[in-house]
């Protein structure tokens, strides 16, 4: 039986044990952060600018995604502690075109010094159709879904982090020099699938693809919301399966970051559909980097 000094010994010892490691693990975090220290903070909206940021910066870079996976580009809105993880960014790149203007207001409106950046830059900027069953209008956001303009938007964020960071110019000019060489191979092997695809026309929840479907010989005959965020009337139902029979439409490609599953189980049952996933955002399993998120929708598309 331990007698009372042995007592005193072994908890002496178990308490210096608790204080040696809650001072490492204390100590632990400075160490991690100043391992951050000297890189640049960037912010990016969306998941696919933020993989095309991170390539790009490299080692240098610490890139902050303002939305998180499965978040629409459309309506997210932001909490506390995503805005504070944003305090140490000195830029925001922003896809803009009304996609993700609300959230880069949002974010100027707590941090001012915070610059914006649209990445649109030298992109051609195409309207949605008017006409037929396309029927939002106004400028098209959705133009990263190509891979070629990818390549326009990796050379954005390369120009403006060489003139934020001009002393690591030229890593971010070599980073952008060989991510273009892995986009390029990217476009090859998409192009090969596309052509593989035994339907072109296809109908999707929204008009997201519009782009996607002109880049890679695809084409978006209806959507079924009418609108951005809209439902369809009994009109619009009836308009959407004339289509479906017209076009001999097989598939219907519904998307994670909208609550579709009600709408694609009355796409199998009211019109005898197949239901597939399009995705326009990734940063989810199987779809965590752009080259994985192009790929994905491609496969789907050509499965259709």
């Amino acid at each position: 039986m331990l007698s009372a000094r042995q007592w005193i010994e072994i908890a002496g010892v178990a308490v210096g044990v608790f204080i040696a490691a809650l001072s490492w693990q204390f100590l632990a975090i400075p160490r991690e952060e100043a391992q951050e220290q000297g890189k640049v903070v960037v912010a990016a909206t969306i998941f696919p600018l933020a993989d095309i940021a991170k390539q790009v910066g490299g080692e240098h870079v610490r890139v902050v995604q303002v939305l998180p996976p499965g978040v629409s580009e459309h309506s997210g809105t932001l909490t506390p502690q995503q805005l504070s993880a944003l305090q140490d960014a000195k830029v925001i790149f922003q896809i803009g075109v009304g996609l993700d203007d609300h959230l880069v207001e949002r974010i100027a409106s707590t941090f001012p010094e915070i610059k914006p950046i649209a990445v649109d830059q030298s992109i051609a900027i195409r309207e949605f159709g008017s006409e037929g069953e396309h029927h939002d209008a106004g400028p098209d956001p959705h133009y990263w879904l190509t891979v070629p303009k990818a390549v326009k938007i990796a050379e954005t964020v390369a120009g403006e982090l060489s003139q934020l960071d001009p002393e690591n110019a030229a890593a971010y000019q070599a980073n952008f020099e060989a991510y273009v060489q892995e986009l390029n191979e990217l476009e090859k092997e998409l192009q090969q699938m596309a052509t593989s695809a035994q339907h072109k026309e296809f109908i999707a929840v929204h008009d997201a693809w519009s782009y996607f479907a002109e880049h890679y010989g695809f084409e978006l005959v209806a959507t079924y919301e009418p609108r951005e965020g809209q439902e369809p009337s009994l009109q619009d139902l009836q308009e959407l399966r004339e289509i479906v029979e017209e076009h001999g439409l097989t598939t219907f490609y519904a998307e994670p970051q909208k609550s579709s599953g009600v709408v694609s189980e009355f796409m199998r049952r009211e019109f005898g559909l197949k239901v597939l996933t399009l995705d326009p955002v990734g940063g989810q399993a199987g779809k965590e980097s752009y080259f994985d998120l192009m790929r994905a929708n491609m496969t789907a598309l050509a499965a259709g």
